[in-house]
């Protein structure tokens, strides 16, 4: 789902935007607070303490909220890399090219490092093979059997592909996994290794305290909402009922929409929320490439001539 599927219903004074979904008979309600003219109460929030990268709709939700994941462990979390052509700033998000049927705007292989983060949500790879299957978008189906195979998984190199994004729809079964595996890929077409030793879960009992505790750490969580995923970076217990209940409990995310939604912070009643997944990245893989092997090889045969030499010559 993405913003073509969501309906401005309402602007309930000057901090508040509300967008209802009506996409397959889904519904469920954003609410948004303007940082420049928050509502009463706001300073309860609490908050991831860096900036959140904001990405726009990409070839699926789910993995769309994953990339922002991705780079603020990247970014902020000291797990530099985790993406081919990392520069030191992860919050690209290169606006002026966001069509998804152009290959240059997908930033692959150094076409433009400022659109590497689009491949790294949903490669131009990943577009082409659900093109050949008639889909709208995407698809981690490469040679189209419709089997996860060996050959498709030797051909995956985003995070659509690993967590097995079918048309935009990703099966939150298969995000955890889908995670730790994208984290785990070492891109062959580069020199430098993007492999991590990473865990992942997803919580399905819904527990707001285990979400709060996740921010309270310092991690972001990748929220999953019916029929669509957010990436939660805060928590708020609205005190004064200024958007209903007093005392209701809010997943707090970086929009993903442009328009009137752009630069707000989007509110999901913990309601509404169905299971969340967490990410943790570890240790770097070290490789272990053949230079490697041979190298060793070489010091240990330089060693034996060096000993022979010595007990030759009485040394």
């Amino acid at each position: 789902m993405n913003v073509k599927d969501l309906l401005a219903v309402a602007m309930l004074g000057s901090a508040v935007l509300v967008f209802i979904s009506q996409a397959d008979g889904v519904d469920w309600t954003m609410k948004y607070v303007d940082p420049v003219n928050p509502p009463s109460g706001w300073n309860s929030a609490v908050l991831l303490p860096h900036a959140v990268p904001e990405y726009h709709w990409w070839l699926g939700p789910s993995p769309t909220a994953a990339g922002m994941l991705f780079a603020y462990w990247d970014t902020h979390l000291g797990k530099s890399n985790l993406y081919t052509f990392h520069d030191g700033d992860s919050t690209y998000w290169d606006m002026l090219h966001m069509n998804w049927g152009d290959q240059d705007d997908y930033g692959r292989n150094g076409v433009d490092p400022t659109r590497a983060t689009h491949s790294m949500v949903a490669s131009w790879e990943h577009f082409q093979a659900g093109q050949a299957l008639g889909m709208a978008y995407g698809s981690w189906d490469r040679n189209g059997n419709h089997v996860v195979d060996e050959t498709d998984r030797a051909q995956w190199n985003c995070l659509a592909d690993f967590m097995r994004t079918e048309d935009g729809g990703t099966s939150r079964s298969n995000m955890a996994q889908g995670f730790i595996d994208f984290a785990a890929w070492d891109d062959p077409e580069t020199t430098a290794s993007e492999s991590y030793e990473a865990t992942a879960w997803t919580d399905w009992s819904e527990t707001w305290g285990e979400y709060t505790s996740e921010i309270d750490a310092g991690y972001p969580v990748h929220v999953g909402i019916p029929g669509h995923s957010i990436l939660g970076f805060g928590y708020w217990n609205d005190p004064e009922g200024v958007y209903g209940p007093e005392a209701t409990d809010y997943v707090v995310n970086w929009t993903t929409w442009r328009g009137s939604a752009a630069g707000k912070y989007g509110l999901i009643e913990f309601s509404e929320v169905y299971a969340y997944t967490v990410l943790r990245v570890g240790n770097p893989v070290i490789p272990e490439p053949s230079s490697f092997i041979l190298l060793g090889a070489g010091a240990v045969s330089l060693l034996a001539y060096t000993w022979r030499r010595r007990g030759k010559h009485g040394r």
